[in-house]
């Protein structure tokens, strides 16, 4: 598994919708791996929670909707996600 830092593209996922994704929490349900993180732009430090589900922990994903938390501030991000 290759890591590319230069360009700044991982192999676990890679968002189309949003210029950045931070602090990626993968979580497995049973039937579906969902990753969580912070998605937005770090020049604007405007974020989002994004969600992406896949059937195999190395996709294909499907990114969903990002979330809107009802709180702000610039320190809202960096979800930590446990399944039970």
């Amino acid at each position: 598994m290759k890591i590319e830092f230069e360009t700044n593209v991982f192999p676990l996922f890679h968002p189309q919708a949003v210029d950045d994704l931070k602090d990626p929490c993968p979580v497995y349900d049973g039937r579906l791996w969902h990753v969580f993180g912070s998605s937005g732009t770090v020049t604007s430090e405007t974020w989002k929670i994004l969600h992406a589900t896949a059937p195999e922990l190395h996709g294909p994903w499907t990114e969903h909707a990002p979330i809107e938390l009802p709180v702000t501030g610039s320190g809202v991000a960096a979800p930590g996600v446990v399944h039970e």
